[in-house]
């Protein structure tokens, strides 16, 4: 799977990763947000209660989410 990574200039690179790797970064971004669990970050997002980085990490593990499982949250 290709993953896009903006270096130091904002130049888009693509670079290609496993899923094994993709599902290492989604478990990662999941130990980030404790002590909310995802369902608790969805709540509080709709709120308008996170953070711009809290925001950052939800919309990362909804991408890889959609990248490794298909699955739109």
């Amino acid at each position: 799977m290709l993953q896009l990574v903006m270096s130091e200039n904002s130049t888009p690179i693509f670079k290609v990763c496993t899923t094994a790797e993709l599902r290492a970064e989604r478990q990662e971004l999941l130990e980030r947000m404790r002590p909310f669990n995802l369902e608790q970050m969805h709540r509080l997002y709709d709120a308008d209660l996170l953070s711009v980085e809290e925001s950052e990490m939800l919309d990362n593990y909804r991408s890889l989410a959609w990248l490794i499982d298909g699955e739109i949250l």
